[in-house]
């Protein structure tokens, strides 16, 4: 399929849309999606949040989408985040990343060697050679 869109909304009725360039599944028989170009936006109360990636994988049946190479989320209040092999649960709104990570927040930036983070709750955890870079003043 050009231009794949899927749509939903989780449990607690944030909207949610996945896009993608290309999605091609190989047969009905298999809950696999090869995607290319993808681009999630997820409604959250504090505002949309947006994740980009060349390619990933995602599966029909548990709902979640696996991304091999770089992914770019921006969200509310100048929050943004890089990192690479990823893997989103979208029932649950989490993901893990298994590469390292660097971003920023209204609070500084930061840096790890990986990241497991809760969409919902707005909640990150850097795990391994964590590192904060506080601005004075930046959240009064």
């Amino acid at each position: 399929i050009e231009t794949a869109r899927y749509s939903g909304e989780d449990n607690q009725g944030n909207k949610f849309e996945i896009t993608a360039r290309r999605a091609i599944q190989q047969s009905s028989n298999e809950p696999i999606v090869n995607i290319e170009g993808m681009m999630a936006r997820l409604g959250l109360a504090q505002g949309p949040l947006v994740v980009a990636a060349n390619n990933g994988r995602y599966d029909l049946d548990t709902h979640t989408v696996n991304v091999l190479g770089p992914v770019r989320v921006v969200g509310p209040d100048g929050y943004r985040l890089e990192t690479r092999d990823v893997n989103f649960d979208l029932n649950q709104q989490t993901m893990q990343s298994q590469g390292p990570v660097s971003g920023a927040m209204k609070l500084g930036q930061f840096r790890a060697n990986t990241l497991s983070a809760d969409l919902r709750e707005r909640k990150v955890v850097l795990n391994g050679g964590a590192r904060l870079k506080i601005v004075q003043g930046a959240v009064r």
